[in-house]
Parts: C-alpha cells; structure tokens; sequence
C-alpha cells in the first residue's frame, strides 16, 4: 500500500524533495544535506522496480494524492506522468481508491513486504514510513490486520485500466 503521490518508490525527483522540503516547517533543523539525502534514498528505491531487479509491487493510492497540486502544476504533472508510466510496467500493479466509494477504514500509508514469493504463506513484514520516523512490525497479529486492511482498500480501488484513467483525467486538468 502506497501514499504520498504514489507511494515513495514513484516519486518523481521535483515531487520528493517538494514533500520532503516542506518538513521544514514541522522540523527547521533539516538541513538542505539531509533533504538531498532523504530524495536520494526514494530515487535509488525506484531501481528495484525496474529492470534488471524488477522487483513486484502493488500500490494502492487514495485519490486525494492526485488530486493535491503538489509543488505547482509542472511537478504534479511530471508525477502524474511517471505514475501512469510506472503502472505499464509488468510488474507493476497500481490502484486508485477513489473519494466517491464509501469506507470506513482509514490508515496511513504503510508496505507490506513477502520476502518469499514461492510462499503465500510466509508471514508479511509491515513497513510503516513517516516523513520523521520510520518501523517494521514483526508481530504477526499486527501484520494480518495490516493484510486484512490491504484486502479491504484492494476491494474498494479501481482496477488497474480505470486507475490510470483516473490519473490521465487529473493530468488533463492540470492543462501542462
């Protein structure tokens, strides 16, 4: 499950060091080197969802991420592009949960990791990424209700056609 203009690993450059800059009114001692650090850090996540590694990944993104102008029309625009581009890819599952479709789970963006595709069962680490803080949980209670919360957004997002539709009506909005 991804947030935050399609989860961190979609981010265009412009679009993360925006999101990543404006922590400096909650935190003004993040200095300019630790906002290139946190951009390149995203930027080199990218690499594993792309060939050679081409990892899988399935993100679900709420629709407000598309529909927040974030850094100005020609960065969103830029975003929105990549996201629609990242979602071509083979390996690559993106969905939008749109605003008009009721729900009453509401969860900050959190990634759930299976280090062993070979095996369904194997139990998923739930990475949780904050802008200030980031956790794995390794408790496996905590990482069924973060499943069955994944299976619930999973059920209510587009599919991945419409999902793309979504973003290109939004990218047509921003006339760039």
């Amino acid at each position: 499950m991804g947030g935050g203009g399609g989860a961190g690993v979609f981010q265009t450059e412009a679009y993360a060091r925006h999101l990543i800059k404006s922590w400096r009114d909650i935190d003004p001692t993040l200095t300019p080197l630790q906002i290139e650090d946190r951009v390149a850090i995203r930027l080199a996540r990218q690499k594993r969802f792309l060939p050679p590694e081409s990892a899988q990944i399935w993100i679900i993104m709420d629709e407000s991420i598309l529909l927040r102008t974030v850094g100005g029309p020609e960065v969103m625009a830029e975003q929105l592009r990549q996201l629609v581009d990242f979602s071509l890819l083979p390996n690559v599952k993106l969905q939008v949960a749109p605003l008009s479709r009721p729900r009453g789970v509401f969860e900050e963006s959190f990634t759930l990791l299976n280090l062993d595709r070979n095996n369904p069962l194997e139990q998923c680490l739930v990475y949780i990424d904050h802008n200030l803080t980031s956790q794995f949980l390794l408790d496996e209670q905590r990482s069924v209700y973060f499943e069955k919360m994944f299976d619930h957004f999973r059920e209510l997002a587009l599919d991945p056609e419409e999902s793309r539709q979504a973003i290109h009506k939004e990218l047509e909005k921003l006339q760039v």
